[in-house]
């Protein structure tokens, strides 16, 4: 889900006018569409070197989305007065707009030059920063706008995404709070913090969260698709479909609705429409990577080994990782072409180590995942997947993946107590996580306890009815 900025564009005082072009500048001040456009037009041709209504009109042809005109008044405005911070940093936020950050950097930052307590311009530059991956710029920016303006809500609003992306979870949810304490209507503070309560597995206060956003904004599509995701999470595919089909009403050319609708499709055993969903989806952005994945894992499931390989070699295509090796192999064995597949394998454990070999923390964990599975799914040196799964957890120690991984390896071990406690430890957490409950269904019925084991994978199975076929690719049945 992607979060919600907002930068708000600055509204100048008003600037002395001549007698003449009084009444045309008023009504140009108002910013009321083409009315306002028109009178600051008839004031401009008064007085050419009327910034302020260079200024306005440019606000006037923003409001419209008009990016091209506004970005050609607010740099008039600056030529006539190049002292005038509101219009450098509406013109920063036409860059911005445009998606030319490095312009709108520098605009925002003469704005800040010019007018030090510009509480926007702090806000608008936090935003850029943040985009551009420097996190403590864009901290200290948000907050430089607070000191200025304890009541910026926006500037709250940033500093929550900044939080979030640093997975400052409880801090991101305050500044959300207090956004929406002082703006009630703010549609964006309420997504950012139903998305990071649904990072918390938060999941009743996420969907209340979403509902209040699109109560205020009911033609948000990214709330839309985000209510989905917590639907579909609860377990309410009907509605996860409703409001997946809403975004894609609202957007039709949205990938990410059509992909994750695809996905309740799928658990909803409507494999076809799955399939359509995600062409869908890779015929709006060609280089969907997660899309393929999915298609190809719908085609591998149905037995289309064919059709699941193509997908699996356009996946390697854009994002040659371990996973879509493997994913790959485990087709390439379905299809008897065991040859391939224990060259996929292979591949997919050399990509693994080459990133651990030049990763730490949770990247170093996500290729020591990623090299236990292939392994596992291999069934190649399963005490050294083993060791990988162990040290991916000790590095990752809230890693549900690594978990699901080594419940696996367990598996085929035929430690089948340790395999049920990984599972059991993943679904404390995650209950609703299928993989593991048909994972823990397996190991139970492997124990003796066939009632119990079969009541497991009946509830996986209600979730994920593909299941049975995908441990089978494992090699496990």
């Amino acid at each position: 889900m992607h979060s919600t900025v907002r930068i708000a564009i600055v509204l100048a005082a008003g600037l002395a006018a001549t007698p003449a072009a009084a009444g045309a500048k008023e009504d140009c001040a108002i910013n009321m569409g083409d009315l306002s456009i028109a009178a600051c037009t008839l004031a401009i041709k008064h007085n050419p070197r009327d910034e302020e209504s260079f200024y306005n009109r440019g606000n006037a042809y923003l409001a419209k989305n008009s990016l091209d005109r506004a970005l050609a008044d607010f740099s008039k405005a600056i030529e006539i007065d190049p002292t005038f911070a509101a219009s450098r940093h509406n013109r920063g936020y036409v860059h911005y707009l445009r998606r030319d950050l490095e312009r709108a950097l520098a605009d925002f930052a003469k704005a800040i030059e010019l007018d030090p307590k510009l509480a926007a311009a702090y806000n608008s530059r936090g935003t850029v920063l943040r985009e551009k991956g420097d996190l403590l710029g864009a901290l200290a920016d948000f907050a430089k706008a607070i000191e200025i303006n304890p009541l910026h809500a926006n500037a709250y609003n940033g500093r929550g995404l900044v939080h979030h992306d640093r997975d400052d979870l409880d801090n991101a949810l305050a500044d959300y709070t207090k956004a929406i304490e002082i703006d009630p209507k703010l549609a964006a503070a309420y997504f950012n913090r139903g998305n990071t309560h649904y990072a918390k597995r938060n999941l009743d206060a996420a969907l209340a969260d979403y509902s209040k956003a699109l109560e205020i904004d009911p033609k948000d599509a990214s709330t839309y698709l985000g209510r989905g995701i917590v639907q579909r999470a609860r377990g309410d595919l009907d509605q996860a479909l409703a409001d997946y089909s809403k975004a894609i009403e609202i957007n039709p050319r949205y990938a990410s609705a059509y992909n994750n609708r695809a996905n309740v499709h799928r658990a909803k055993g409507d494999s076809g429409r799955a399939l359509a969903d995600y062409t869908k989806a890779i015929e709006i952005s060609p280089r969907y990577a997660t899309a393929y994945n999915n298609r190809g894992n719908t085609h591998r499931a149905k037995g289309d080994y064919n059709r699941a390989i193509a997908d699996y070699n356009k996946l390697i295509e854009i994002t040659p990782r371990s996973a879509a090796y493997t994913d790959r192999g485990i087709a390439h064995r379905g299809k008897g072409h065991l040859d391939r597949a224990v060259a996929d394998f292979a591949l997919a454990i050399k990509i693994s180590s080459a990133e651990i070999a030049t990763s730490t923390g949770e990247d170093k964990a996500e290729g020591l995942n990623d090299r236990c599975w292939a392994r596992a799914v291999a069934e190649q040196e399963l005490p050294l997947a083993l060791a990988d799964c162990n040290e991916a957890q000790r590095l990752s120690p809230t890693s549900l993946k690594a978990l699901d991984s080594r419940g696996l390896v367990h598996l085929k071990l035929g430690r089948h107590d340790e395999a049920i406690t990984d599972y059991g430890a993943v679904l404390k957490v995650d209950p609703r996580n299928a993989h593991a409950r048909y994972g823990l269904g397996l190991a139970r019925q492997r124990k003796g306890d066939s009632v119990g084991g079969e009541a497991e994978m009946v509830a996986a199975r209600a979730i994920r009815p593909w299941l049975p076929a995908d441990y089978a690719a494992y090699g496990v049945r």
